[in-house]
C-alpha cells in the first residue's frame, strides 16, 4: 500500500471517481440550500504520514482553493473535468499531449495551475 501511494504520487495519477463524486456534491447543492463543505475529519482521513494529500497539497491549500469562487467554477467545466481525469489515469505526459493539441484545454489549464501557485506560501 505505501509503494502504491508513493507511485500515485510522484506519476501524479490518482482515481479519476473523486471528479464524479464532486459532480454530484455540486448538483446536491444547487438543488438544496446547504453548502458542500470538506470537513476537517473528511480531509484528515486522506492526509498521509507526511502531513500532505496526495499529489503533495497540503490541507490549509486544498482548504483555500475550496474556499476560491474561481476555482469551484473552473473544476465545474467539462474540458478541465477531462484534462485531471487525464492526468489522474495517464499521468503529466498525457495531460501535456492533450494540451499541445486543445489550445482551450491548454489556456484553462493554465488558469487553474495560476491559482493554485497564488495560495502557496512563499519560499523563503
Amino acid at each position: 500500500l505505501v509503494q502504491r501511494l508513493k507511485e500515485a504520487r510522484e506519476t501524479g495519477k490518482a482515481n479519476p471517481d473523486i471528479l464524479d463524486k464532486f459532480n454530484r456534491s455540486k448538483l446536491e447543492e444547487n438543488f438544496s440550500e446547504k453548502k458542500a463543505e470538506l470537513s476537517d475529519e473528511a480531509i484528515d482521513q486522506v492526509v498521509a504520514s507526511d502531513g500532505k494529500l496526495p499529489g503533495g497539497m497540503s490541507p490549509d491549500t486544498l482548504k483555500a482553493l475550496i474556499g476560491n469562487p474561481e476555482i469551484m467554477a473552473l473544476m465545474q467545466n467539462p474540458k478541465l473535468q477531462e484534462a485531471m481525469k487525464l492526468m489522474m489515469t495517464g499521468g503529466e505526459e498525457e495531460l501535456q499531449r492533450a494540451m499541445s493539441n486543445d489550445p482551450e484545454l491548454k489556456e484553462i489549464a493554465q488558469k487553474l495551475s495560476e491559482i493554485i501557485m497564488s495560495t502557496q506560501p512563499p519560499q523563503e
